[in-house]
């Protein structure tokens, strides 16, 4: 493959990819694309993937590319097609650059490009996990990340029309009776040691009543931006 200056542009080279991700959208709206219709006749199976998910099969059709075949001439040549390669190739693209993405298999085809598009508050940890392993100065800064890039999100699907479905909120909730007092602490938490005030604290009989089920004992409520319930497995 060799190097040559042109237009934007970016070529996302192999067929049935399918990614449903905001910057697989942008890139079939926003940037010249080669690209080739191909007849899938069954499901795609990826071959990392243990089988297909209920996302997967209720998606819709996604973007197909075709393989790349003979030479190709890019300023950058980006190898991998998870979240990290398409955003590269997009933004590397809106700023001039003439670039091809290249991925082995289909775009997105790690479990972050097959989930259910959820977003949550803060990192894997809470934020006071994380204080306790890093200090507090890097653990704000860790939340911070997460916070700018949920609000990247955001923005970046506003600013290039793309439509993905957002319903801001989340809840996570406690199926056991001892995890109720970190549910409490965490929400103070957050408001006096990393400014942020949005987390509020549930008690078993609110949880009951926002979520219909009695299985568990309380949890906190994000109103937004975030997607999600996620339990305290």
């Amino acid at each position: 493959m060799s190097s040559g200056c042109g237009r934007a542009s970016i070529a996302l080279l192999h067929p049935h990819s399918q990614l449903a991700t905001l910057y697989s959208l942008l890139a079939t709206r926003y940037l010249p694309i080669h690209y080739s219709p191909f007849a899938a006749h069954m499901p795609y199976q990826s071959p990392i993937s243990p089988g297909r998910s209920w996302y997967e099969d209720s998606a819709g059709p996604r973007p197909e590319y075709p393989t790349l075949d003979g030479d190709r001439q890019a300023d950058v040549v980006i190898v991998g097609g998870g979240f990290t390669g398409l955003s590269a190739a997009v933004h590397l693209a809106k700023a001039g650059t003439n670039v091809v993405l290249i991925e082995s298999y289909r775009f997105g085809d790690g479990a972050s490009g097959r989930n259910g598009g959820q977003m949550g508050t803060g990192q894997r940890a809470w934020a006071e996990e994380l204080e306790s392993e890093y200090g507090l100065t890097r653990a704000r800064a860790l939340f911070d990340l997460a916070e700018e890039a949920k609000a990247h999100l955001i923005d970046f699907s506003t600013a290039n029309g793309i439509e993905i479905d957002y319903r801001p909120g989340q809840m996570s909730v406690a199926h056991k009776p001892r995890y109720v007092d970190d549910y409490k602490a965490h929400a103070e938490i957050m408001a006096t040691r990393f400014n942020y005030p949005h987390i509020t604290f549930m008690d078993a009989t609110e949880t009951a009543e926002r979520l219909g089920s009695t299985l568990y004992y309380g949890g906190s409520e994000t109103p937004a931006p975030a997607t999600s319930i996620r339990s305290s497995w």
